[in-house]
């Protein structure tokens, strides 16, 4: 596990950790496996039982994996937009962007659990991220979220078991702060 650059310049306000067992990206392999057409037709093939909700209102397969795309579209363009404004403008975007994930947070956790919504009305991707200091979020994971609460499908308790996962890494690493990944970046 590490954590690495997802631009080439040295912002460094939005980096990815990378599992040993993907070998890239968290951030590439979202993007990646959300643009993959077979995938996403085997992800609901799977998960029709939830599409059939009454909050989908009867969304199709085939409309499911166009949100996605149009979703994927959506949030490239944004965090390639963001990251090329000056720090107190990406400060704020990201800002906005990023929203808590737990209704609370408390002041006594080290790092805040954020998600990013795809951008539509209603969205099914999200991406998971640890804020660190003011401006530098490391992505965790994402998935297609198709239910009200994480608990209750294993690939968003997956996505959960992450940030756990990540918090360790952080904390056994000696990483309490932004410079603390700087330093990780720089070895």
């Amino acid at each position: 596990m590490d954590i690495v650059r997802i631009f080439e310049d040295d912002n460094d306000c939005l980096l990815s950790f990378l599992y040993d067992e993907y070998g890239r990206s968290e951030f590439e392999r979202l993007f990646s496996e959300w643009r993959d057409i077979e995938k996403l037709e085997k992800f609901f093939s799977e998960n029709e039982y939830d599409l059939k909700n009454s909050y989908w209102k009867g969304l199709t397969t085939e409309k499911a994996i166009r949100s996605v795309l149009d979703e994927v579209k959506f949030l490239a363009e944004c965090f390639i937009h963001i990251n090329s404004l000056s720090k107190e403008e990406r400060v704020k975007s990201f800002l906005e962007l990023f929203k808590p994930l737990d209704r609370e947070f408390r002041s006594e956790d080290l790092f805040e659990r954020k998600k990013v919504y795809g951008g539509l009305k209603k969205n099914l991707l999200r991406i998971y991220a640890l804020r660190i200091g003011k401006d530098m979020y490391i992505i965790t994971g994402g998935t297609i979220k198709l239910t009200k609460k994480m608990q209750d499908r294993e690939h968003t308790r997956r996505e959960l078991r992450k940030f756990d996962k990540c918090k360790q890494f952080l904390i056994n690493e000696g990483i309490y702060d932004e410079y603390g990944v700087l330093d990780v970046l720089e070895c």
